[in-house]
């Protein structure tokens, strides 16, 4: 009777797991994919966004004279008034350039005012 029992018992497990067990994936919504909610890309998405890049001009002494951002790849223009530096007991100053390439922006940018120097003529006599 014992061997009957745990046979029926047995084969009732057996049948349950069966039962439970999905063989189509069709009553599982666990396993379903809704597929209203998978978003498709759409045209917008594929359109590449534009990135930019600051780029800062310095004077000789680092103060700020100008901010701009740039779109990737673009030109930096400085827009603002022509960078001086004083001139000292030996040298003028004339604006040259930046010391950066600007032509072609990939990335935030500080440059710097670089100058021609011309020496002024009080160097006195020169002894040789």
């Amino acid at each position: 009777m014992k061997k009957v029992f745990k046979i029926l018992l047995s084969s009732f497990a057996l049948f349950s797991l069966i039962a439970c067990v999905d063989t189509n994936n069709d009553s599982s919504s666990e396993n379903k994919i809704d597929s209203s909610s998978i978003e498709s890309p759409s045209s917008s998405s594929l359109v590449p966004q534009e990135v930019y890049y600051h780029v800062t001009f310095l004077n000789y002494d680092e103060t700020k004279l100008y901010e701009v951002d740039v779109l990737e790849g673009h030109e930096a223009v400085y827009s603002g008034e022509t960078p001086i530096r004083p001139e000292d007991d030996d040298f003028t100053y004339t604006f040259k350039e930046w010391d950066k390439d600007l032509s072609k922006i990939t990335e935030d940018v500080t440059t710097k005012a670089v100058y021609d120097l011309t020496a002024k003529n009080n160097w006195g006599p020169i002894i040789i």
